[in-house]
């Protein structure tokens, strides 16, 4: 009873609006980690599939849009200033539903589509997400940070799993992954009723500041040098943070898990870990020094990557990513709790947002650097264990640059109060630094000694992809009736979800009527039938008329060739355009005025579809 009194407390102490933005964070990552969870492969593997170094293109697409992730930050805090918390909520919840939206609207090929509607997703999140840990900082007491932000952080990775977990049931192939991005916009409509009901402003709008003052507002954070030095060794945790962006493909490409385990599966392991395991590690650390908590995360999160990269079983490839989460949830909330103590009151927003800085730093490096690591050594040279101990190896030279932050720091201390004396700790020990600057080259060498492991994804070799484990099998799809009017073209949509499609063919078939009687003939009728596939080659078939009375039949035909990895041409949404273009009328065979003679403006067709696709025995 006395422990459930002190949550009860806990909770009760914070005030409406902190929770209001909690539940922005719960719906907002619960969209933004569902598709994170299947874009790189999305992306390398159907958007990007034509083109040569796919996850390198991938990690600089990425990359782009982490600048406006975590680099906008600084001015959309500083423009939430002046213009009102609820105003940039707004325009980031925009953002992100057409940006979702139309993400799921781009297909094969569609590059410049899907770039542009990532960028959008990345505009609205670096709007939205300085705006509420800088209200979650000025609706709750320095006592109570610790706390806030560990609850704030829970939430997060609460949204993560809900729907990375439910959508795991449901969307499990790569055809389907259009379907995620839909759901992420309407998670982000449940934020806007949320936003438009129950959200007030913690703090009056700055009217008065022009753009450039509020831009201004945010030097005083990069003069501080300490500060700039702290946000620069903390990037180093982000670089390697970003490894998650290519485990998808490890995965995959070393069958490091059995084929019902997807993608949604492995992105439940890292939140569902932080949700079990959070709160009690939140106990345990927080009477402890930030700094030297910090260190502790990032050697856990090291260890963590190093066991997922180097495991050949597939429980030990999970207990590494859950090893890597417990060091993620403890180093993460202590550095957001410690920049908020370090901050000036009156610049506490500014410094805030600051902090998305360092993460943009090492995600955007570490999508660019790791994408190109991954494609030379995990997809080139087939050496995926260099490439993790390569990473492993930048988290042991961030705890480095912690060791000496630490040194500078009590040295500054120590010239403020001579009295000042540091709590000992093994991090502050000359021979830990020692041991760590070793590991470094330690890492990396284990790493190129593993050498080359069994590669079972996209074959580069002169045999190509070995489809001898795929059969070819015929689609069951049902007919389609319609009818059309005379110089009307009748749009029918047609959904085809499995992968590898290599021929479809739809037929369009109809019956005229008979001649009226003896003295008139009826003429034929004339159908075009036009295909769009999703890869967009359109083709037309007709027009075809019938024999006269009887029945007319116009196809179009698509055959895709059988590439070097598993395909998807053929899979996705079908266009199909009916157009009758001309009725023929019932007309007198005897020459007349014309006025006897019988008009036919419409007629009824079947849409039949044959389709075969390669299916993996």
């Amino acid at each position: 009873m006395a422990g459930q009194a002190g949550i009860g407390r806990l909770f009760g102490s914070f005030n409406r609006t902190f929770w209001v933005v909690n539940f922005f964070e719960l719906f907002e990552r619960g969209a933004y980690y569902a598709t994170l969870a299947v874009l790189t492969k999305y992306a390398v593997d159907v958007v990007m599939a034509d083109l040569d170094h796919a996850s390198f293109i991938f990690g600089i697409v990425y990359a782009l849009v982490l600048g406006l992730l975590y680099f906008y930050p600084v001015i959309s805090g500083a423009l939430a200033d002046k213009l009102g918390y609820k105003t940039m909520l707004t325009f980031a919840f925009a953002c992100l539903i057409i940006g979702y939206y139309l993400l799921s609207h781009a297909g094969r090929g569609a590059i410049g589509p899907f770039i542009a509607s990532y960028m959008l997703i990345g505009l609205g999140a670096g709007t939205f997400k300085p705006i509420v840990s800088a209200t979650i900082a000025r609706v709750t007491t320095t006592e109570q940070r610790t706390s806030a932000y560990s609850i704030y952080y829970w939430l997060i990775n609460f949204g993560a799993l809900s729907s990375n977990l439910t959508l795991s049931f449901y969307i499990n192939e790569v055809s389907l992954y259009h379907y995620v991005f839909i759901i992420s916009s309407v998670l982000i409509g449940v934020n806007v009723a949320i936003l438009l009901l129950f959200f007030r402003n913690p703090v009056e709008p700055r009217k008065e500041l022009s753009v450039s003052q509020a831009i201004n507002l945010i030097r005083p954070a990069f003069k501080d040098r300490m500060f700039v030095m702290l946000l620069i060794i903390y990037s180093g945790f982000w670089f390697m943070y970003t490894f998650q962006t290519y485990i998808q493909l490890y995965m995959d490409d070393y069958d490091r898990m059995p084929g019902w385990f997807n993608l949604q599966m492995l992105a439940c392991v890292n939140p569902g870990t932080i949700i079990i395991v959070g709160p009690m590690l939140t106990k345990a650390v927080e009477r402890f020094n930030s700094i030297n908590v910090m260190m502790t995360g990032i050697s856990i999160s090291a260890l963590g990557i190093f066991i997922t990269g180097f495991s050949e079983i597939s429980a030990l490839f999970i207990v590494g990513i859950i090893i890597f989460s417990m060091g993620e949830f403890i180093t993460h909330p202590g550095f957001i709790a410690y920049v908020s103590r370090i901050s000036p009151k009156d610049k506490l927003s500014i410094y805030m947002a600051s902090i998305f800085v360092s993460v943009g730093i090492g995600t955007i490096t570490g999508s660019v650097v790791q994408g190109a690591l991954y494609d030379y050594l995990g997809r080139g040279v087939m050496m995926p264990k260099l490439y993790i101990a390569l990473v492993v190896s930048v988290g042991l030279a961030t705890i480095i640059g912690f060791i000496f932050y630490n040194r500078l720091i009590t040295k500054h201390a120590q010239k403020e109060d001579p009295a000042f004396r540091p709590a000992p700790s093994i991090w502050s020990r000359t021979v830990t630094m020692a041991v760590v600057l070793l590991l470094i080259p330690a890492t990396a060498g284990v790493g190129y000694a593993a050498g080359t492991s069994v590669f079972h994804g996209e074959e580069e070799d002169d045999g190509g992809f070995d489809w001898s484990d795929y059969t070819s099998v015929p689609l069951d799809i049902p007919d389609i009736p319609g009818s059309a009017q005379e110089g009307d073209t009748v749009d029918e949509l047609l959904q085809i979800d499995v992968p590898n499609v290599v021929e479809v063919t739809l037929t369009l078939t109809w019956t005229d009527e008979a001649d009226a009687g003896v003295r008139y003939n009826n003429e034929p009728d004339q159908f075009r039938l036009t295909v769009t596939p999703p890869n967009g080659t359109a083709r037309t078939g007709g027009p075809t008329a019938n024999s006269q009375g009887g029945a007319g039949t116009v196809s179009v035909n698509f055959d895709f060739p059988l590439g070097k990895k598993e395909f998807f041409n053929g899979t996705g949404q079908w266009a199909v355009g009916v157009e009758l273009v001309t009725a023929g009328d019932q007309v007198l065979w005897r020459p007349g005025i014309g006025l006897l003679d019988r008009a036919d403006t419409g007629n009824a067709y079947t849409l039949s579809v044959e389709c075969t696709y390669m299916e993996r025995t």
